[in-house]
């Protein structure tokens, strides 16, 4: 059986810097109305659902927000975007 192929290295993401950018963008990303009703649900039980995964949702999120890992972030699942936005979204419920 061939070896598996290595899985790209990825690298630490300064969400903390620059007064918490990265941090804003993806905040700024998730509330746009498409990003929005797949991450939180319908705003109104008339809305039709897009058919996208929440996964798929935050790389497409992850590509705009870190265009400079695109092609790293393609390879990827996306737990690093889906922990930091549950730790947000955590600090904001409060």
């Amino acid at each position: 059986m061939p070896p598996k192929a290595s899985k790209p290295k990825i690298p630490d993401i300064p969400w903390g810097d620059k007064d918490d950018e990265l941090i804003w963008k993806l905040l700024t990303e998730c509330e746009k109305p498409v990003n929005y009703k797949v991450l939180f649900g319908k705003k109104k039980t008339t809305e039709n659902t897009s058919g996208d995964s929440k996964a798929a949702m935050f790389k497409q999120i992850a590509v705009v927000i870190l265009p400079d890992l695109t092609a790293i972030i393609k390879c990827l699942h996306q737990e690093c975007f889906l922990s930091v936005f549950a730790q947000l979204s955590i600090g904001l419920e409060g």
